[in-house]
């Protein structure tokens, strides 16, 4: 099994570091075969958190034979949130704090998890304050293939930072679609015996399209434990069905080795979940090639857009008045059904959730804006330039036609359906001039031309091989 080489661990002294390496990178596995000796070898333990349930039972079959103590975050979390609350029943959980104590080295697995999740988990906040409070004293190792949201939040205060190249020659084609519609035409046209796995993040349109398809599967948190689907890929990294509709369940901490799945759609706006959804299909060989289509439109991000920005503004509002008008902020906002959610019960800000909503904001602005595009991002994160799978389609569209009618005469009623496989326009109208359609053609590399000529005074153009390619 290969990890990562990180050739002086053996010199840290308590301080918080990062690995930043893709999935697959071996992050992990570096901790359970290389770190963990050295920490016996020392007489010191290590601690190890997980953000998935399904990541923290592949750590267990990793870490057998060794006294590496597993814990998810959830868990930390919730025994932390029971020791506020005055239980009136007989049993107490114990407090787990005093038992981290006891670790020399803690090591956060997917620690993008603090504030990825934090958008929906507001106790994520544990987890930082157990960081920020042990750093001084302890190893802190946090590990991550999209630690964006850690190196902004954290900066100075990391103390090394491991950087990894990624590899993403396995994707043979990236292509972008504008359309949410064109998914259809996307399933449509893969070959019946490759797998496709779609993440979205509307369930709604998930289940519709696991409806809609024979041979396929929807999953999601709420159904996960009851789906034979979901056991079959812990257990054995693969699932039988040919199509696999999932929401971002399956975002981290998920390995699929599985050589007929190849093809990745992923109808999502978040770059984080981006990647760790592109790090599910695990690559065994540099022969396997994926083709990756993504969602690059501005509709679901101009809608976050806007209540991102009114957050903000309640945000600031908070801010302003927090340390002498509190009362009358909590009253003004006590009963509004659409607070932020980075507001906990209390009328107060948790502020990991409002650090990744600002986070978000800042992003989601820049392509409004258009500073940026989904495209320009995914290229950067890639490098592999993109292809517009709309124009892809409709460029193989329109070769079929035109191959198809080589040498035919179109007169003057016949022109529309000419123009109209070409679907050229400008400012919202069709372009109907051949001299257009052959600028397009010529500019786009099409071996297509239209000539014109006469019969029986009767003007017409007609598709010809062109000579100059």
């Amino acid at each position: 099994m290969n990890y990562l080489s990180i050739p002086d661990y053996k010199e840290w002294t308590p301080g918080l570091y990062l690995v930043d390496a893709g999935c697959n990178a071996g992050k992990s596995t570096f901790v359970i075969k290389e770190l963990y000796h050295f920490a016996k070898e020392q007489h010191k333990r290590i601690l190890m958190f997980s953000n998935r349930l399904a990541l923290k039972g592949q750590q267990e079959i990793l870490t057998q034979g060794t006294d590496i103590m597993l814990m998810t975050y959830q868990k930390l979390e919730f025994n932390q949130r029971q020791q506020g609350i005055e239980v009136i029943s007989t049993y107490q959980p114990e407090d787990l704090m005093p038992l981290v104590e006891q670790f020399d080295y803690l090591v956060l697995d997917e620690a993008h998890y603090l504030f990825q999740d934090a958008s929906f988990n507001l106790a994520t906040e544990t987890i930082v304050k157990m960081v920020d409070h042990y750093r001084d004293s302890k190893i802190v190792l946090m590990l991550s293939a999209t630690p964006q949201l850690l190196q902004e939040y954290y900066g100075a205060k990391i103390d090394k930072t491991y950087t990894v190249e990624r590899d993403y020659s396995h994707i043979k084609k990236l292509y972008a679609y504008s359309d949410r519609e064109a998914v259809y035409k996307i399933i449509n046209d893969v070959p019946k015996d490759e797998k496709i796995i779609f993440f979205g993040d509307s369930k709604k349109r998930l289940k519709n399209l696991h409806i809609l398809y024979e041979d396929s599967s929807y999953l999601e948190g709420q159904n996960k434990e009851t789906n034979p689907v979901f056991r079959q890929i812990v257990t054995n990294e693969r699932f039988d069905c040919r199509i696999l509709f999932t929401t971002k369940v399956l975002d981290n901490g998920i390995n699929l080795k599985d050589n007929s799945i190849k093809h990745i759609i992923i109808d999502l706006s978040d770059l984080t979940e981006f990647i760790q959804c592109l790090g599910r299909r695990r690559i065994l060989n540099t022969d396997e090639g994926i083709t990756v289509y993504f969602y690059s439109g501005i509709d679901s991000i101009s809608g976050r857009y806007g209540d991102l920005k009114k957050a903000m503004q309640v945000a600031e509002e908070y801010y302003t008045v927090k340390d002498y008008n509190f009362e009358s902020f909590s009253n003004k906002y006590r009963f509004v059904p659409s607070m932020p959610k980075f507001f906990d019960n209390t009328m107060h800000i948790v502020y990991p959730a409002y650090f990744k909503a600002r986070y978000d904001f800042r992003f989601y602005r820049s392509i409004i804006k258009k500073e940026t595009s989904m495209i320009d991002e995914v290229e950067k994160l890639l490098k592999i330039p993109c292809l517009l799978y709309e124009k892809v389609s409709k460029d193989y569209r329109l070769t079929q036609y035109l191959e198809s009618n080589i040498g035919k005469k179109f007169f003057k009623p016949d022109r529309e359906v000419l123009i109209e496989v070409f679907d050229l326009k400008k400012d919202g109208h069709l372009l109907k001039s051949r001299k257009m359609l052959n600028q397009y053609l010529k500019e786009y590399g099409f071996k297509y031309h239209i000539n014109d000529g006469k019969e029986k005074r009767k003007a017409y153009w007609v598709i010809e091989k062109s000579s100059l390619m």
